[in-house]
């Protein structure tokens, strides 16, 4: 059985998480119903005793985002980390056997980081020639320094 102190770790990350990550169909924080609905539908492509440990309840959700649940099985956490395109090492990293706080901020950073599209350029900056890569640095450098001023 969990602590007071790990149960408190998961409400609070899974708290964190459904702030962090939004749901990219409508930009807004997960529901439980809609968390759930997500979770459920990937779970359907999976074999029958994978899907069985992976599917949840919104109920469920809300019980572990609250505290009133604090015993959620390795599946469980995997969908839910999955939901949130994280690994499953970052969720349970954050949950800890104590507040971890770096932990949490890495969640924060790489919220950050999806939002800004860093991510993404990342992804596609991979692979690149070198002198494409100056190239790109190079519009970016110039389109920083004739935006706005203040950014």
């Amino acid at each position: 059985m969990a602590t007071d102190k790990q149960s408190d770790g998961l409400a609070k990350t899974l708290t964190q998480l459904f702030e962090l990550f939004p749901n990219p169909a409508t930009k807004r924080p997960y529901t439980f119903e809609e968390a759930a609905e997500q979770i459920n539908k990937r779970a359907a492509d999976l074999p029958d005793d994978e899907r069985k440990t992976r599917t949840i309840s919104s109920t469920y959700i809300w019980q572990l985002t609250r505290g009133k649940r604090n015993n959620p099985t390795v599946g469980h956490l995997s969908s839910l980390a999955d939901l949130f395109n994280i690994s499953l090492s970052q969720l349970i990293d954050a949950i800890g056997p104590a507040d971890n706080a770096q932990a949490r901020e890495d969640l924060e950073v790489i919220a950050a980081m999806r939002s800004a599209g860093v991510l993404e350029i990342m992804h596609r900056v991979r692979g690149m020639p070198e002198d494409s890569r100056r190239t790109l640095l190079a519009v970016l450098e110039h389109a920083q320094l004739s935006g706005p001023a203040g950014r």
